[in-house]
């Protein structure tokens, strides 16, 4: 990412908790601007004006999970691009290492705030 720039993160979770943890300690960086939902639906919404640099999604959510946003954003020309990272805490850590799943990249809850940092940095230089 350019320096100047910051990297917008669209992050959709439904623990209010865990959202707000996330935007703080991302935001205090002074690096990321981030778009923080609790409801999908409503993320879904702004898909299209907020064109985010990375999506942080949460899996399971009550009313959409996060896979349905994913493919909402890969179906449109705007952010078919925008790389995916899954919030879960359905996986293990070692899961999570192992990368189970090459096509998608997951974060397994908890995270600490330097570990999420490192993985945003890495996927966004790619």
């Amino acid at each position: 990412m350019n320096g100047d720039k910051k990297a917008r993160i669209l992050v959709v979770d439904d623990e209010q908790d865990f959202l707000h943890f996330i935007k703080l300690n991302l935001e205090k960086t002074g690096r990321f601007q981030i778009d923080a939902f609790t409801s999908p639906a409503e993320a879904v919404k702004w898909l299209d004006m907020i064109k985010p640099d990375l999506a942080l999604l949460d899996i399971k959510m009550p009313e959409m999970d996060g896979c349905e946003i994913a493919f909402r954003l890969k179906s449109s020309e705007d952010t078919r691009d925008v790389p995916v990272v899954f919030l879960t805490a359905l996986l293990s850590r070692e899961e999570e290492l192992a990368g189970i799943n090459t096509r998608h990249t997951f974060i397994v809850k908890p995270v600490t705030p330097a570990a999420l940092i490192e993985r945003i940095d890495r996927i966004l230089n790619r």
